[in-house]
């Protein structure tokens, strides 16, 4: 069974997990780890473009960890959202984590 999860950034100093994990971070960027239950995971990376819009993505979390078989896309932002941000929107497990690696403002 999976669950959406959404991550996205909002006005210039916040970004938002949405959906399967609920979580607001004070931050321009960030680095987190979302972890599913069988050892897999992708590294997600969130910005403040400084032009009034934020960027997203994803990469392995090390070279021996490689990307999990979920369904990973970006797509524009909603005024429900964030109508500024780029947001990534994955399927993921029902049980997933998410570990904060780095922020800063």
């Amino acid at each position: 069974m999976t669950k959406e999860l959404r991550v996205y950034g909002a006005s210039d100093d916040l970004i938002e997990f949405a959906g399967a994990h609920r979580e607001e971070y004070n931050a321009e960027s960030g680095v987190f780890d979302v972890l599913g239950e069988k050892s897999d995971g992708v590294r997600v990376h969130v910005e403040c473009t400084g032009a009034g819009t934020w960027s997203v993505g994803v990469s392995q979390i090390d070279e021996d960890f490689p990307l999990p078989d979920w369904n990973i896309r970006v797509r524009q932002g909603t005024t429900a959202e964030a109508y500024y941000s780029a947001v990534l929107v994955m399927d993921v497990p029902d049980n997933v984590r998410v570990l904060e690696r780095a922020v800063s403002l």
